[in-house]
């Protein structure tokens, strides 16, 4: 015939109970230890199918003031229809070995998905898509090895993204990915990552992270637009960058991420004679002065 509130989830007490269980919802029965039955009590519990009601499903009492646990899921797509999910949840129970099934879920290879990401655990053969980690060992020296296997033969662009994000120490901090191949670091927090990848599998070259190496103080940041690519007659093509810095190296790969030449430099402006390039997107990648690695799509139209 009616509730009262309690002192929870905060001091100025929950909302009164509505007669109505939501699903999902656990509860208390109180019993009557005598067996025998009296008034508002039973000896047993009854349960039966005209207790059932449709709506009234929204009420929920839970304590709010518990930690969420911080978990992270990230896309793999591309431009020709690829999706996969990985989920690493730092959760209570779980270490950063195997945990069993109840934390670390192996990826399904037998689906025949012609690129997949996944997470590996130390001394277990496994692909995961989903890991259990150990809450504590989340901090900023914390790195989250991802594997990526493509057995897509024709040029494709493919994108890692930052799906859903919770807890804190997710929220609060940048999430970085640190391609090791081209020895580079993305805010995936700000934006998605693009990339391009030969055939194989490729257990080394991805890596989530939350802080970056850092420059030497007084040097700055450059980003992709500070680099000028602009290519000239008889197949030269000039490579800028300004700020006193100069162009140390530049590597041109193809969409498929193979080197095709490997170019030294010592001035803030290098003219290369790229004529035996075919009309086709190309990837530079130019070091410069300063350690900074810059990554540039180009387009040779001549």
């Amino acid at each position: 015939f009616g509730g009262i509130a309690v002192g929870v989830p905060s001091t100025s007490g929950s909302s009164t109970p509505n007669g109505f269980i939501a699903s999902g919802q656990s509860f208390f029965v109180i019993g009557n230890k005598s067996a025998v039955a009296s008034a508002g009590y039973y000896n047993y519990p009854v349960f039966n199918n005209a207790m059932r009601v449709t709506g009234n499903n929204t009420q929920f009492f839970i304590i709010s003031n518990a930690p969420e646990a911080n978990k992270l899921w990230v896309n793999l797509t591309s431009d020709n229809g690829i999706f996969n999910q990985i989920l690493v949840a730092y959760v209570d129970g779980a270490t950063n070995g195997y945990d069993g099934m109840a934390y670390d879920a192996p990826r399904n290879l037998s689906t025949g998905l012609s690129s997949i990401l996944y997470t590996e655990i130390p001394d277990n053969d496994k692909k995961y898509a989903i890991q259990g980690k150990g809450p504590n060992s989340l901090n900023l020296d914390e790195v989250i090895p991802l594997g990526f296997s493509t057995y897509i033969n024709v040029p494709t662009i493919y994108k890692l993204s930052i799906a859903q994000l919770e807890g804190d120490f997710l929220i609060n901090n940048t999430v970085y990915l640190k391609d090791k191949l081209l020895n580079l670091y993305h805010d995936l927090s700000a934006s998605d990552y693009t990339f391009t990848s030969e055939m194989g599998e490729f257990n080394d070259r991805f890596e989530i992270v939350f802080q970056t190496d850092a420059l030497s103080v007084g040097e700055q940041t450059l980003n992709n637009n500070d680099l000028s690519i602009i290519e000239l007659a008889n197949g030269q093509v000039k490579f800028s960058i300004g700020y006193n810095l100069s162009i140390t190296s530049v590597e041109i790969m193809d969409v498929l991420g193979r080197k095709l030449y490997n170019l030294k430099g010592d001035s803030a402006t290098e003219v290369y004679n790229l004529s035996n390039l075919s009309q086709a997107a190309y990837i530079a990648k130019v070091k410069l002065s300063n350690g900074q690695t810059l990554i540039k799509r180009a387009i040779k139209r001549q």
